[in-house]
């Protein structure tokens, strides 16, 4: 073994003597293809499903099957471009799924200055039908330094032309550091497993995730968190913004699984949709009650116990040894059976399970308010439910009374007329500086895109206050077909401006699609001459009679920094701000704004 120093750069290298054992094995593993491809996929948490998979290499059962062992060895032997080429054939030969999901090949930079390599790529993924360029995200494992910056550059600006995706690999580890980042600009950025383990309990990593959050909008790239293992630091990771996440808790490295995560694939793991910011505060969770709950097995006269020591206790959930939910039972229930005649006698040393209801309402902890309520009123037993039992993939979590969830849905009913606007029915200012504030506070991340109607004070002034109504609803359809309402609020501020506070993962093209479609709808309310005209002619402000285009929409988006911005006034002066230069586009259209605070 050679110790060697390079003193002007201060990197130590280990350069290891090369037996004649070690290159055979590499040799015969390589020229007998003696590899296999597993993958493993990357999860949208806002519904997870599985926007990528990422390619991971296997060799052959023994001391070679850990890809570290067979790369290591590789470089050993210098046959490494060779390993690495047929890494790449074999994972984009064996690779299907969805033309939608993108596949993530790990590969080391300087591999990409082979001539062959660009050409091997092209020609696998021509054998692929599941495959093009644009589905491919080149994973830049940089555990090696970048010696001559500028001609890797050149190099990797050939593959984007063809319509590669660039990721940079284990940010934080080894040469893979911020400056990396800024330099390459690449299209996602995959954050090594340090800065996730154990985030939920570790607040200065929470600090940091929200800086790389701030990082990663500032420069376009998505950023993926990999080697998530328990379910607090998905929750955690979620809450602060993060949306792609990769790990053991979602998905072993194995075959293509499809386009969802599948529940029933993580054994003990209870998986569900995490909850984004905007809808949280609309959940069943929020009504539970504290409440006894029993075992099934319990017997009859410790019931009728529990509840003469608690006279305010009307029902009783029953559950297994394992949490699970299996029924209910409740005082006049329970009463009516030990008060019969002899049933003191016959049943009080019975199981519960034999008297309780076997068919409550059970609903999820996911569950709205709205669909709690749906639910409850459709229950066909003939009595009103007075309570009903909350669970999390069917593990008991607590009880809600349903005069409460009746008292609270009645009060955003009526708050809700109270700030609805009449027209639209959407909800008006005080709504929206709530939604606002409330998701300055959680520090989530969220867009707010403020929306104008050009010339429509011309149309109005032209056709009268019921046509200006009618473009007004026009534009309030147009938007909610283009928003998820799971995840987004509209709010209607007055006459024709329009809020949206987007939790999605692309406002700006949502808002493009919004100006386009809106700008199509309208026209049906102009008559056969305006249409032919391209417009119509209307008194300016000034009194002068001036030609006016059909209305178009302008739209200013602006993406708030929570950490800088504190109230939603001022996300409200940023957002008109935006919308003011949105105005200026000639024919309206989106403009998105660099100022976060």
């Amino acid at each position: 073994m050679t110790f060697l120093l390079n003193c002007k750069r201060r990197i130590y290298t280990v350069v290891h003597a090369v037996s004649a054992d070690d290159s055979l094995s590499i040799q015969n593993i390589i020229h007998s293809r003696r590899l296999h491809s597993v993958y493993q996929a990357i999860i949208d948490t806002r519904d997870l499903s599985i926007i990528a998979y990422e390619a991971l290499t296997r060799g052959p059962i023994g001391p070679m099957q850990s890809p570290l062992r067979l790369f290591d060895q590789a470089q050993r032997c210098e046959m490494t471009a060779d390993l690495e080429f047929l890494c790449l054939e074999l994972a984009c030969a064996n690779f299907r799924a969805a033309s939608t999901q993108k596949l993530f090949l790990n590969i080391h930079p300087h591999i990409l200055f082979e001539p062959q390599c660009k050409a091997l790529l092209l020609n696998s993924i021509d054998a692929n039908p599941s495959l093009a360029p644009h589905n491919i995200v080149l994973e830049l494992s940089e555990r090696e330094i970048i010696t001559n910056f500028d001609a890797f550059q050149a190099v990797l600006q050939s593959y984007r032309d063809f319509g590669f995706g660039i990721a940079i690999d284990d940010l934080g580890a080894a040469y893979c550091g911020l400056h990396r980042w800024l330099e390459l600009q690449p299209d996602f950025v995959k954050l090594d497993r340090h800065f996730s383990q154990d985030i939920h309990i570790n607040h200065h990593k929470a600090g940091f995730m929200r800086g790389l959050i701030a990082l990663c909008t500032s420069t376009n790239a998505e950023l993926i968190v990999e080697g998530i293992e328990l379910r607090e630091e998905a929750e955690l990771l979620h809450s602060l913004g993060v949306r792609l996440m990769q790990g053991y808790y979602f998905h072993r490295p194995g075959n293509i699984i499809g386009q969802r995560v599948n529940v029933s694939s993580f054994s003990n793991n209870e998986l569900q949709a995490l909850k984004t910011p905007i809808e949280a505060h609309n959940n069943i969770t929020a009504l539970i009650s504290p409440s006894q709950t029993l075992n099934i097995d319990t017997r009859l006269d410790k019931v009728i116990e529990a509840f003469h020591t608690q006279s305010d206790l009307n029902a009783i959930p029953l559950i297994d040894s394992n949490d699970l939910a299996m029924g209910i039972i409740t005082r006049r229930q329970a009463l009516d059976i030990y008060t019969r005649e002899f049933g003191r006698e016959l049943n009080s040393r019975k199981p519960i399970r034999h008297f309780m209801d076997t068919a409550p309402l059970i609903v999820e902890s996911i569950t709205s308010l709205e669909e709690a309520s749906y639910q409850l009123t459709n229950n066909i037993s003939e009595d009103l439910i007075q309570e009903f039992i909350v669970c999390e993939q069917g593990r008991y979590i607590g009880i809600v009374k349903t005069i409460d969830l009746l008292r609270t849905i009645t009060e955003q009913q009526i708050r809700s007329a109270r700030y609805a606007n009449p027209l639209t029915l959407l909800p008006g200012n005080v709504p929206i500086s709530e939604t606002i504030s409330r998701l300055l506070l959680q520090q989530a991340n969220f867009w707010v895109a403020y929306c104008d109607i050009n010339h429509f004070k011309a149309f109005n002034d032209v056709y009268g206050y019921s046509q200006g109504d009618a473009a007004i609803t026009v534009l309030a359809d147009v938007i909610k077909a283009h928003c998820d309402t799971t995840t987004d609020f509209i709010g209607h501020v007055g006459g024709d401006d329009f809020i949206i506070v987007f939790n999605s993962k692309s406002p700006e093209s949502n808002c493009a699609a919004i100006c386009q479609n809106f700008q199509q709808e309208v026209l049906c309310l102009y008559d056969k001459k305006a249409l032919e005209d391209g417009g119509i002619c209307s008194s300016d402000r000034s009194g002068n009679t001036t030609f006016y285009a059909t209305m178009s929409l302008s739209i200013g988006l602006v993406h708030p920094d929570p950490t800088k911005v504190t109230s939603a006034h001022a996300v409200s002066a940023l957002a008109s701000d935006a919308k003011k230069e949105a105005k200026k586009l000639a024919d309206g259209g989106v403009y998105l704004s660099r100022r976060r605070h």
